[in-house]
């Protein structure tokens, strides 16, 4: 690593760090966009009908398939 580059990386943070966190925000902020969209339709709307909704149970299921598949590497819990 030469002087410039260590230089370029903000103090207490290791080289990488940076851009991890930044795409890690990135990740955060489109969560929250998506959410608040959800939001907005129902306060707009109101609550779907039960047809449209899915079970908790597939929901679950589905959230653990996606980080067990590697979807959610990025996301910081």
């Amino acid at each position: 690593m030469s002087a410039q580059s260590h230089e370029s990386v903000p103090e207490g943070l290791e080289e990488g760090q940076p851009e991890a966190l930044l795409a890690s925000a990135a990740a955060e902020r489109a969560h929250a966009e998506e959410l608040a969209t959800v939001l907005e339709g129902i306060a707009a709307n109101g609550l779907p009908s039960l047809d449209e909704c899915v079970p908790a149970a597939d929901a679950h299921e589905g959230m653990w398939a996606r980080v067990l598949s590697g979807h959610n590497a990025g996301r910081v819990a």
